[in-house]
């Protein structure tokens, strides 16, 4: 199940994105934590982060969080 972001979330989850690849985390890492930091939800799945996101199975397989 994906989560829907407003136009604002998704301009914040862009910049905040690349905040945090700026102070050295990976692109995926750095938009999982974005995302987390915009949602107004207390707890968000594996799947739903993934899904959201856009990422593949295969590739979201070896974050670490």
């Amino acid at each position: 199940m994906s989560i829907k972001l407003t136009k604002k979330q998704v301009n914040l989850l862009l910049r905040f994105t690349q905040a945090h690849k700026n102070l050295g985390m990976t692109p995926a890492l750095a938009k999982v934590v974005a995302l987390l930091t915009i949602v107004d939800c207390d707890k968000l799945s594996f799947e739903e982060i993934r899904i959201t996101l856009g990422f593949s199975k295969i590739s979201s397989s070896g974050l670490m969080f």
